[in-house]
Order: C-alpha cells, then sequence, then structure tokens
C-alpha cells in the first residue's frame, strides 16, 4: 500500500471529526426557542401582518438572493484563478471578479442594515383595521 493511498481515508477520517456538528449541550434538553434559534429574521411575512413587514420581508428576500449570487461569484472566479494554468490575464480577470463580488457584498450588507434601520424607525401601521 503506497503513502498516498493509505492517506486518503485519514484525510477523510480527520475532516469528518473536525465538521461542526450541532449539540444540544446547557439547553437543559430543551427546545429551539430555549436557545433562540427560533428568533431569525422572517423573510416572508404571513397573512395579517402590516404591509411594513411584508416590504421588509420582500426586500430581506432579495437581499439574500443578491449575497448567494455574490458569493457564488466569489467561487467562480476562485475556480477561475485555479485553472488558470499560469495565465496572467485569467488571474488578473479572476481577482477582478473577486474585489467587484466583494464590493458587492458590502453594498448588500449596507442596504440590509438601511432597511433594518428605517424598520426600526417607521412605526407600525395596519390598513386593515
Amino acid at each position: 500500500m503506497t503513502k498516498q493511498t493509505w492517506l486518503k481515508p485519514l484525510y477523510g477520517l480527520i475532516g469528518f471529526a473536525t465538521t461542526a456538528m450541532p449539540v444540544w449541550a446547557q439547553t437543559g434538553g430543551g427546545t429551539a426557542s430555549d436557545i433562540g434559534v427560533d428568533q431569525t429574521i422572517k423573510p416572508a411575512p404571513s397573512k395579517g401582518e402590516n404591509l411594513k413587514d411584508t416590504i421588509v420581508g420582500f426586500i430581506n428576500y432579495f437581499l439574500l438572493i443578491l449575497g448567494l449570487v455574490a458569493v457564488g461569484f466569489i467561487i467562480y472566479a476562485g475556480v477561475k484563478m485555479l485553472t488558470s494554468q499560469g495565465n496572467e490575464s485569467k488571474v488578473k480577470e479572476g481577482t477582478k471578479m473577486i474585489t467587484y463580488a466583494i464590493i458587492g457584498l458590502l453594498v448588500i450588507f449596507l442596504a440590509y442594515a438601511i432597511v433594518a434601520w428605517v424598520a426600526n424607525v417607521t412605526p407600525n401601521t395596519n390598513p386593515t383595521t
């Protein structure tokens, strides 16, 4: 058995052992609400909520999709750089794509912060009361 052959399962075992796994330590065996897991941002409000929550929910969905697209561009640019085989122009293209995607992520985070601030400042009104 060669060195490379027996190292592959070892690396797999190390990778599996170091993977973060969810645990319920120190929660008293309770539910997800005991540790605040259910207190996340609700992207799509249910019926009966006010117009502000509905608009904020749709904006949050849109920003989530944009964030996923930006992360996808970062991954694509990284793969492009790795497969460039030393071609300087492809490496520069990948670097430029990563830079623009990070700037896009910063704009998305700023937009999310602005939406959250405006949502907290504006009063809740229900036009169908």
